[in-house]
């Protein structure tokens, strides 16, 4: 029983891995309009991708054939290149984790080094969230293009209203873009996917940034308070405490963001540093 059990799960676990959830992700990024062909447009993508897998292993397989192999021997082969790989895999997650861990630790306890790091990673994120913007501008504005140039009986139309509901509001503010514009459905889906494109790579860096700004400001306002006799952090980002037990939150947020984060960060630093040489030593 235990075995008939052990082996659905192995195939259920492989199905899932290798053909359900695959399937599932190619569909939902596939920006086809209708459900037939964003099916087409996902198996076709996935039938491309698992026939090179089958021309790559039936390569493999001639060539093993020719060299004399048997079937044992090659399933020998099979087991070991796939304990080769998920060691390969692990030893290179290992080796990166096992300096790069205690490193970040380290830095995270200098609040100077931290501050000035987050002080460049600001101005790059604020680059990157400026040309997101751009992009995403000009995407309303070739989508503008569209909604004049498609008439309102074209066979297109219901295509260019659903991409334009997909625009925020500010879309409404752009003018069209300049030049022509050409009206083939796969332009429209060309069109539908730059728009998702650049809404989300938008949204992420703007994420990005007002995080990097928020923590940058807390990370001032501690090292501006460090010496402040009260033990209390004036934040210049958020309201101070008013509940029955403010004060003695306010001090004990004080001592750890001043103090005990610090040594705590040392401490794991050091304690990860440590498993490293041991690690490595063994």
């Amino acid at each position: 029983m235990l075995r008939v059990v052990g082996r659905g799960l192995v195939w259920a676990v492989t199905v899932m891995g290798w053909v359900i959830i695959p399937v599932m992700q190619a569909y939902i990024v596939d920006m086809h309009f209708t459900v037939w062909e964003r099916l087409q447009g996902t198996l076709r993508a996935n039938l491309l991708y698992y026939l090179a897998l089958v021309a790559v292993a039936f390569l493999a397989l001639s060539v093993l054939v020719a060299r004399g192999f048997t079937w044992e021997r090659m399933q020998g082969l099979g087991m070991a290149a796939s304990s080769f790989y998920g060691m390969f895999v692990i030893i290179v997650a290992l080796g990166y984790g096992l300096f790069e861990l205690p490193k970040h630790l380290w830095r995270m306890s200098n609040r100077r080094l931290t501050l000035n790091h987050k002080y460049f990673s600001v101005v790059s994120q604020l680059e990157a969230c400026e040309k997101a913007k751009r992009e995403l501008f000009s995407t309303f504005r070739v989508v503008r293009k569209y909604a004049s140039t498609v008439a309102h009986d074209h066979s297109y139309r219901s295509y260019i209203d659903t991409i334009v509901s997909e625009c925020p509001p500010e879309y409404q503010t752009f003018y069209e873009s300049d030049g022509s514009v050409r009206v083939e459905y796969e332009k429209i889906v060309d069109l539908r996917r730059r728009l998702s494109d650049a809404k989300l790579v938008h949204a992420r860096a703007k994420i990005v940034y007002q995080d990097l700004v928020r923590s940058t400001h807390e990370l001032e306002d501690v090292i501006a308070c460090a010496n402040n006799p009260e033990h209390v952090i004036r934040w210049s980002f958020r309201p101070m405490r008013s509940h029955r037990f403010a004060r003695q939150s306010d001090v004990l947020e004080w001592f750890w963001l001043v103090y005990l984060r610090r040594l705590c960060l040392e401490f794991l630093a050091i304690l990860c540093m440590a498993c490293s040489l041991v690690v490595a030593w063994s």
